[in-house]
């Protein structure tokens, strides 16, 4: 299988202690590091939404200028839904389940179902 390398500006900022090398990983949406170097870490996946956030209200502005403007600016734009996407704001539905609420969406999954089952 052949796996694309990172541009500069998609790797992960860490350095190794050993050899002081870069990571070589992407980094995580919203984030410098990649996952293992403190990319899963709660605090710094609430400091990205929070930058994503902030993003989010820019790329709107984008948009809405773009829609007054409608000139052709294909990079603009699909930067700007990109944006969108990881703030949580695309067409698709994100859940985030932790090991306590699982049952509880099962449950309420569950439910849904029997509602719809004659």
């Amino acid at each position: 299988m052949n796996y694309s390398q990172p541009t500069e500006e998609e790797r992960c900022t860490a350095t190794s202690k050993q050899n002081a090398r870069r990571c070589l990983r992407y980094h995580t949406a919203g984030m410098t590091v990649c996952y293992y170097h403190g990319g899963a870490a709660p605090q710094t996946k609430a400091k990205a939404d929070e930058r994503l956030a902030v993003m989010a209200d820019r790329a709107l502005e984008l948009l809405a200028d773009e829609m007054e403007i409608a000139t052709s600016s294909r990079d603009r734009i699909r930067a700007a839904i990109a944006v969108l996407d990881r703030a949580g704001f695309g067409a698709l539905r994100r859940i985030e389940l932790t090991p306590g609420s699982l049952d509880a969406e099962i449950a309420r999954l569950e439910s849904e179902l029997a509602e719809l089952d004659p």
